[in-house]
């Protein structure tokens, strides 16, 4: 076998290199390097994307709280492509309100003084005060009152 040298993000195919067979050398090839599992922090699990081919695409899935910034990811020789998954500024957990409605959960990481339009009393219950789930610039919510 003779060594085969291929330029970065590219791997000798077969593995061995260059094989001689009857007085002939047997085809070999630079082939793009697979991509190894991606570490995104704040993504979901990624551990199906570890080993794709060069060209791959990996579905980047972000953890609760967390949201896509930019693309999905994309082999490339070996490495993947630059994407993230970012806390936005805001409000993160919504603080428990006492009979308030379930879609109340979808204003996690409401925007810095915004309100959230989510939130909502179950059946039979209204906001009191016509006050609303707003998120104060320090980072925390108002807590509105669901009364009878």
């Amino acid at each position: 076998y003779c060594h085969l040298h291929c330029q970065p993000g590219f791997r000798p195919n077969p593995l061995e290199g260059i094989r001689c067979e009857a007085g002939r050398y047997a085809l070999a090839e630079c082939a793009p390097e697979s991509c190894a599992k991606p570490d995104v922090e704040g993504s979901g699990d990624l551990a199906a994307c570890g080993g794709s081919t060069n060209g791959a695409i990996c579905d980047l899935s972000c953890a609760r709280g967390f949201v896509k910034g930019g693309d999905d990811l994309y082999c490339d020789q070996g490495h993947w492509t630059r994407a993230n998954c970012f806390r936005p500024e805001g409000c993160g957990q919504v603080p428990l309100i006492r009979n308030a409605d379930e879609t109340t959960y979808k204003c996690i990481d409401t925007a810095h003084a915004a309100e959230c339009q989510h939130f909502g009393c179950l059946a039979g219950y209204q906001v009191a005060d016509g006050s609303a789930l707003t998120c104060h610039r320090n980072g925390f919510f108002t807590r509105p009152l669901c009364a009878e």
